[in-house]
């Protein structure tokens, strides 16, 4: 598991944490805006993430379908 994988299981683990404890109805106004900053500011780190990773299997997807496609070619040779 790479730093970024751990990175993001991280993040939703705080954010998991971060929605049960505004859940509880425990904190004080000042305590839920804090928490929910910060939540905010993990999801985004979150998504920019997850579009990371996106585009990165997308480039690898690229790359299979175009090995496969020479993989297919040199097959095909007639002489």
């Amino acid at each position: 598991m790479n730093s970024e994988s751990k990175d993001f299981e991280k993040i939703m683990q705080r954010l998991t944490e971060i929605t049960s404890t505004l859940e509880s109805g425990e904190l004080t106004l000042e305590q839920a805006l804090a928490l929910f900053k910060e939540g905010t500011e993990l999801a985004r780190v979150g998504d920019s993430l997850l579009t990371e990773y996106g585009e990165l299997a997308e480039s690898y997807r690229s790359e299979l379908t175009a090995l496969q496609s020479v993989q297919d070619g040199v097959g095909n040779d007639s002489i």
